[in-house]
């Protein structure tokens, strides 16, 4: 019988509505596992803790999280390149603006397309 997989497994936690506690045992397994020198019993304890939050579903997703950003780092790593802090300010700066004007963005678009619909109208009309 296949499980119901529509609701995340930590959902029916008595730690539902408590998002920090929720946050500080995954923080906790993610510690634990980058931790130098690493500690098996604290990885451990870092997932059972994880599992009684949702289930061993939960420690398997955090687990493979944890990995593919150790992965990525150690990829970027490799190349020798860093991004210049000057850089990286201007696209952090340009992300978040991008984030905070989106309707404005949008609504700029919006008549763009407007202008050269009716534009097009007009031709046409001639």
């Amino acid at each position: 019988m296949m499980k119901d997989l529509s609701v995340p497994p930590f959902s029916s936690s008595s730690l539902e509505n408590n998002r920090d506690d929720r946050e500080a045992i995954l923080t906790a397994l993610s510690t634990a596992a980058g931790s130098i020198p690493f500690y098996p019993k604290a990885m451990k304890v870092a997932c059972d803790n994880v599992k009684e939050l949702g289930g061993m579903e939960l420690v398997v997703e955090a687990c493979a999280t944890i990995g593919a950003f150790e992965a990525i780092t150690k990829l970027v790593d490799a190349t020798g390149k860093t991004l210049h802090s000057k850089r990286e300010d201007k696209v952090h700066f340009a992300v978040v603006r991008c984030i905070q004007q989106r309707y404005a963005i949008g609504a700029a678009l919006a008549a763009i397309v407007a202008a050269a619909v009716a534009s097009s109208v007009l031709r046409s009309a001639r």
